[in-house]
């Protein structure tokens, strides 16, 4: 009979060579600094235009951003993973915000946006202090609850799991409750933004909305996890195309035709007429012959690159922390990106509809089913990480 050894990676298995351990605070301090030119060079990429083009320094940021945690780590792997995640988010934020008069003031305010309710339904500073307790009361307890509860119904040697193989029942439960336990470690963040929230009297976004009763993987990565992300995501990837669409550029067209009659007043009522004909003409050939879109500018496939980026951005994390490439993360995201594509073509009309009863019931064990079972591809990569494991006890 066949042996398949389930401990290691089903794809690729490649070593990283060892990174600069640095102090916490100097390596705090290195992304400090970087962040701070990350906002001058944006402020004054103008001035750097001769240079290099605004597209091309921000790519410069994004590959900086994803060198320094392959180079520089602390000896702290579990701290790795912020290090590596948060200035990496708040760089890709940065490069796409407005910098026509940006000042320290409005970066900062734009990105605190990503963790604010853009609509809040209350308005009342009480209530929201209230509200700020409760999240930082649910953020202990989901930590509580993973130290007494989840802790306790996972084997001592975490590493074992990944014996058992891929559909087996075992090898699924601890699959989901890792998941959980990962559920529960950030309440950590529902605490932080809860004493924020009490704080300042800010409407902070609720991290999740309850992701273990998720019908589906749409209803799962749109609605309820990890929503500052999704925004950010959603901010980046479908905001973008909506300002570079065919109508906002036949809008940028009117108004720069505007702009030049106001200049070109002097001109004869002829030229006027004739400049007025060709935007009316070049408004009709833009609508009766479209440009051919790919699929990549479409819903679908904006949604689809979404979950991409997010793939490539945890495979950073994994090389940062655990020196390995080995793609599961990658794979991982990909398969939910491609799953909630499907989702979206295949319900349509009245499939549409949220399911309720005994058929919501299904969807939920079966989407459940769905994440413990390529949930392994994610979790994997970390339970191989001998380093991360043993400092990860102390949490």
């Amino acid at each position: 009979m066949y042996y398949v050894d389930h401990t290691k990676s089903p794809f690729i298995d490649i070593s990283l060579p060892p990174a600069v351990i640095l102090p916490v605070t100097l390596l705090a301090s290195l992304y400090a600094s970087v962040l701070g030119l990350d906002f001058y060079l944006l402020r004054h990429e103008r001035s750097f235009r001769k240079i290099i083009s605004p597209t091309q320094l921000r790519i410069a940021m994004a590959i900086v951003h994803a060198a320094i945690p392959l180079v520089f780590v602390c000896d702290r792997p579990p701290l790795n993973v912020f290090f590596a995640a948060a200035p990496w988010l708040l760089a890709t934020y940065t490069a796409a915000i407005p910098t026509e008069n940006l000042t320290m003031e409005k970066w900062v305010q734009t990105l605190m946006q990503v963790t604010i309710e853009q609509r809040p339904e209350e308005t009342d500073d009480r209530k929201i202090r209230y509200k700020g307790v409760a999240k930082i009361s649910l953020g202990i307890f989901k930590l509580v609850l993973m130290h007494l509860f989840v802790d306790s119904l996972l084997p001592r040697h975490v590493e074992s799991i990944l014996e058992y193989s891929w559909i087996h029942p075992m090898g699924i439960f601890y699959t989901f409750l890792f998941g959980l336990k990962a559920y529960c470690l950030l309440g950590v963040i529902d605490l932080l933004m809860g004493v924020e929230q009490t704080l300042f009297a800010w409407n902070t976004i609720d991290l999740f909305n309850s992701p273990i009763i998720a019908s589906s993987p749409r209803d799962f990565w749109s609605r309820r996890w990890n929503k500052v992300v999704r925004n950010l995501l959603h901010t980046q990837i479908f905001k973008s195309t909506e300002k570079s669409g065919p109508e906002n550029k036949l809008t940028q067209k009117m108004k720069e035709t505007s702009n030049n009659r106001r200049v070109t007043r002097s001109l004869t009522a002829n030229k006027a007429v004739v400049e007025t004909k060709n935007v009316i003409h070049d408004v009709t050939v833009t609508h009766v012959q479209p440009k051919r879109s790919s699929f990549w500018t479409t819903a679908s496939g904006r949604g689809l690159l979404a979950f991409i980026v997010s793939g490539a951005f945890h495979e950073v994390i994994i090389m940062s922390v655990c020196r390995k490439i080995t793609l599961e993360n990658f794979i991982f995201f990909t398969l939910q990106g491609l799953a909630v594509m499907l989702e979206v073509n295949v319900r349509q009309g009245t499939w549409k509809q949220e399911p309720t009863g005994m058929t919501r019931v299904w969807c939920i064990g079966a989407q459940l089913l769905f994440m413990s079972i390529t949930g392994r591809l994610f979790v994997a990569p970390f339970l191989r990480c001998q380093s991360f494991l043993e400092s990860s006890r102390f949490y």
